[in-house]
């Protein structure tokens, strides 16, 4: 929850954009438990092409190709922390600022 709260905190005061990787739990709910408006949460990214295409009240889950797209500079990982290493590497390629 630390890092959804440390993501959004750095996005809106940059007047830059954020997001979720992963599903897990922290991500889900941390609009909820630190009280934002999801609205702010330009989308949710995750790598199941399964999940790709719906929708979280309204928020997108979309592939890696949208953070380029979407200009998102900020994004909380909502993943098993044994991924952490792994995700990062595949950010790498993209001008964003990840948060664990």
């Amino acid at each position: 929850m630390r890092a959804a709260a440390a993501c959004q905190a750095v996005a809106l005061r940059r007047h830059e954009r954020f997001g979720f990787f992963g599903l897990g739990i922290s991500g889900l709910f941390a609009p909820f438990f630190l009280g934002f408006d999801r609205s702010e949460l330009r989308a949710y990214i995750d790598e199941n092409p399964t999940m790709q295409g719906t929708f979280i009240e309204k928020t997108p889950v979309l592939g890696l190709e949208a953070i380029e797209r979407l200009d998102i500079r900020h994004l909380a990982l909502a993943i098993s922390p044994i991924y952490v290493e792994q995700v990062e590497r595949k950010l790498g390629r993209f001008n964003v600022t990840s948060y664990v």
